[in-house]
């Protein structure tokens, strides 16, 4: 589990069945050591994993991703620059 760990979720918002979730990514966190140094990002499975672990907690559910085929990043998270990000799930 990676909640509170790598990062910590801030109080969420649903308006119109979206779901807003703002996130603080800890910059510290040990996995950035490897993945770039000098220009830590992070990464997708992990992005993956926080949205799972996110809807976990609001559908007070243990949830699986099991099939991905279509998935696509569209920015990259640079915990550095910017630490807080805000997850819309629609």
């Amino acid at each position: 589990m990676l909640k509170n760990d790598l990062y910590t979720m801030e109080p969420y918002t649903e308006i119109n069945s979206v779901l807003q979730v703002p996130v603080k990514i800890n910059s510290g966190h040990a996995i950035f050591k490897g993945h770039f140094p000098g220009q830590p990002i992070l990464r997708g499975v992990f992005m993956l994993e926080m949205m799972q672990e996110i809807m976990d907690v609001h559908l007070e559910q243990n949830l699986c991703i099991s099939e991905g085929p279509l998935i696509k990043f569209l920015s990259k998270i640079i915990p550095e620059k910017n630490p807080y990000c805000l997850l819309d799930f629609k």
